[in-house]
């Protein structure tokens, strides 16, 4: 749902999506265009959910930017993964959390990391 709409004046028309209540975190911005201007960083629950999306969109066809990695310039637990799709739009599936350990990192834990695949 839109929760924040800026009319066009000084700027342009822009439209911020979001959950209601929460800082908008999509925009679109009018007379925008896609491509290599555009870098839309996914968050993921867990560093394995990072990992499954970028397998799945080099498998869809994307080209790699980087693999999924920790990335300490960002901050110490930013593990991601970036593609670009055949747009030319940078994609990210980014994990803010450190490694899960225990239970959970063998697949028993809520978080557990499902194959998609049939």
């Amino acid at each position: 749902m839109t929760i924040l709409e800026v009319p066009a004046g000084d700027a342009p028309a822009m439209h911020g999506f979001g959950t209601a209540g929460v800082k908008p975190w999509l925009w679109f911005v009018a007379g925008g265009r896609v491509g290599d201007d555009v870098h839309l960083a996914l968050t993921a629950d867990t560093r394995e959910e990072a990992e499954v999306f970028h397998a799945a969109a080099l498998a869809a066809g994307a080209d790699e930017i980087l693999p999924p990695a920790v990335h300490p310039e960002y901050h110490a637990d930013y593990y991601g993964g970036f593609v670009r799709d055949p747009l030319g739009i940078n994609l990210e599936a980014v994990c803010h959390h450190p490694p899960r350990t225990g239970r959970a990192a063998r697949g028993h834990g809520p978080d557990r990391v499902i194959d998609p695949t049939p």
